[in-house]
């Protein structure tokens, strides 16, 4: 099925259009892109969340719902909440007749949130600066030494305690990866004499086998992360620290929650993201992190939020590039008193271009481009930069203009149309002259980078595969403009997996309009692995690469201070903050998050003698995990 959106230039990247590194890689590609998607945006056709007030009993909620000529599909996490399907019924119109009843504490439509996240394919670097910045910033260029969070000064008071939990509510965790693995949570009720695997619900919180967390989207209780987003943030949270492996995250020694409930997109649903927060609190996290934004407001998720008193909330401030106090974005948005938002900071300490701020909504920053983490492994069946010759690797074909390469500063990569606009009534094609080999393979997607000009919802690009070069499935579609920014698309290949597999990008026009087209590159087939090399770290920015360094120190001060209430936890972290001229008007702290002055707070920094079991400082020591990565 074709799934075509139309994009929106103002949306995308502001100030920062087009912003690449140098070499052949094109780099800072929003994704999921902002107000751009190959899904459904806004509501969940035909859903409807409702909260009963505690009079309504079961009969009395099976009545009302029978007057909507609603269905039931789930009862939530947040007690007396339930999603109902009115089917093709007008949701406003059944969201007026429930709230109409005294039994009914609210009725609200089901949203899609994203996550939000700026994906680049910046090459590895050298140092992971949100944490301790040299001066050098990852480009190369002189930063500002002060824009980190004083890491190793935290460090000499508390690396974290596994008696702290961080719950990740995103797409999921590796949770085979070496560096995240050993500090992943499991659930007690559900862990020992076979009790994972028994088909019961045996600590009688309502899931089943749910030892390592929840899959919200599946439904299940296998919470593996298929995309990335979510193992970049666990590993900025907590990925095991002083071990001669990998990464380090904020929080050495701390337990990571997996609950999945963005898919292989990077989308989800409110009433997913409720269940997974109302878990999250029940099952004793210390934090919560919410990397994900949305502009639509939901009462289920905020009284999750509130209704989670003795966790910390932490959350991102979307990537559009603008005043959440003008244009609210949600959570971020929510008026709950254990909420912090985060805007991302780069490598100057200024805001990033594409963070979103609020002197009112927005409380502090922290550093969030080309930050450093985990990632799932993956073997790449295909990868294509156009750097070299094409005409053995692709072939083109159709009517009208036909594909070929183009070159920019930056290099080569494939367009519909290199000498100009596309003609009218086109409709070509550049496909993969092979198949490519998916067998022994599994989880497979599509991932590209491309920039689009063309006239809305008349001409398309369209994204397609094939077993046979013949007959043809769209996988994904775009049509519209992406302003000339480049973005990053990715697209499920789970129907081919094990098979082999042709790849097509097709190009449509009708005669009206005819504008510059399609460009692609960076071409890859990606599928899950289940073996590590010490390779598996990479790049990400946006705002929800800020929102877990904030998510980590919290966690710092939970371990050193676990008496801590919510409110003196939020209070430290926004006080603690380094004050930042360029920031006083962008959020309401006026600066940049500190580890070392927010734990000065709550604990001694240097001078007392941490708890050795709890804290100590960084040094080199010996360890059996796997090499370190080069």
């Amino acid at each position: 099925m074709f799934l075509a959106v139309a994009m929106v230039a103002s949306s995308l990247m502001p100030a920062q259009a087009s912003a690449r590194s140098t070499g052949t890689n094109r780099t800072d590609l929003i994704y999921p892109p902002s107000g751009v998607r190959a899904r459904a945006q806004g509501r969940v056709p035909g859903e409807v969340i409702v909260r009963y007030r505690s009079s309504a009993d079961g009969a009395e909620r099976s009545a009302l719902r029978a007057q909507v000529d609603g269905d039931l599909l789930e009862k939530l996490e947040l007690s007396r909440t339930e999603v109902i399907d009115v089917g093709s019924g007008a949701v406003d119109g059944t969201i007026a007749a429930l709230e109409a009843s005294p039994e009914v504490a609210f009725a609200e439509p089901n949203y899609y949130v994203h996550a939000a996240s700026v994906i680049p394919n910046d090459p590895r670097f050298s140092q992971q600066w949100g944490l301790d910045n040299t001066g050098q910033n990852v480009s190369g260029a002189t930063g500002t030494a002060d824009a980190d969070v004083d890491a190793p000064e935290a460090w000499s008071v508390s690396t974290g305690s596994k008696n702290t939990v961080v719950a990740i509510i995103d797409t999921g965790i590796a949770y085979d990866h070496p560096d995240l693995a050993p500090n992943l949570w499991t659930n007690a009720g559900e862990v020992g004499g076979g009790k994972e695997t028994n088909g019961v619900d045996d600590d009688g919180n309502s899931f089943e086998d749910d030892w390592r967390g929840w899959d919200f989207v599946d439904k299940d209780n296998s919470p593996r992360d298929l995309v990335g987003h979510g193992t970049h943030v666990a590993g900025t949270v907590g990925a095991a620290g002083n071990d001669g492996y990998g990464a380090t995250g904020i929080a050495w020694r701390v337990h990571l929650m997996a609950l999945r409930v963005l898919d292989e997109e990077g989308s989800g649903t409110t009433s997913d993201v409720a269940s997974a927060v109302a878990y999250a609190a029940d099952e004793g996290a210390d934090v919560i992190n919410l990397s994900l934004s949305g502009p639509d407001f939901s009462l289920s998720v905020s009284n999750a939020i509130a209704s989670a008193t003795d966790s910390l909330v932490v959350v991102a401030a979307g990537n559009e590039g603008s005043n959440n106090d003008v244009t609210p974005s949600y959570p971020c948005n929510y008026p709950a008193a254990n909420l912090v938002c985060v805007a991302a900071s780069d490598q100057n300490d200024a805001l990033a271009g594409f963070s979103n701020y609020g002197a009112v909504n927005v409380d502090l920053t922290a550093p969030g481009t080309r930050i450093l983490s985990t990632v799932p492994s993956f073997t790449r069946a295909l990868r294509e930069t156009f750097e070299a010759d094409i005409s053995s690797t692709w072939t083109t074909g159709g009517t009208g203009t036909r594909w070929g390469r183009s070159l920019d500063s930056l290099g080569y990569f494939a367009a519909d149309s290199p000498d100009g606009n596309y003609q009218a009534n086109t409709n070509s094609w550049l496909k993969t002259a092979t198949p490519v080999d998916l067998s022994n393979q599994q989880n497979c997607r599509l991932v590209y980078a491309f920039s689009l000009d063309s006239e809305n919802n008349a001409d398309f690009l369209t994204v397609e595969a094939s077993t046979d070069g013949t007959n043809w499935t769209s996988v994904g579609g775009w049509t519209g403009s992406t302003g000339k920014d480049w973005l990053s698309a990715s697209h499920d290949l789970g129907d081919f997996d094990g098979s082999s597999v042709y790849i097509r990008f097709r190009m449509t026009s009708n005669a009206l309009v005819n504008r510059d087209g399609a460009s692609i590159d960076q071409v890859e087939v990606r599928c899950l692995a289940t073996s590590y090399t010490g390779s598996e770290f990479t790049y990400y920015s946006g705002t929800s690469m800020a929102t877990p360094l904030v998510s980590g120190v919290a966690a710092l001060v939970y371990s050193s201070a676990p008496d801590s209430t919510v409110a003196e936890v939020r209070s430290a972290l926004m006080a603690g903050v380094d004050p930042v001229a360029g920031l006083a008007s962008k959020v309401f702290s006026g600066g940049r998050l500190n580890a070392a002055t927010t734990l000065d707070i709550v604990a001694p920094l240097p001078g007392s003698s941490p708890s050795p079991s709890e804290s100590s400082s960084p040094s080199p020591s010996a360890s059996t995990s796997p090499s370190p990565d080069p």
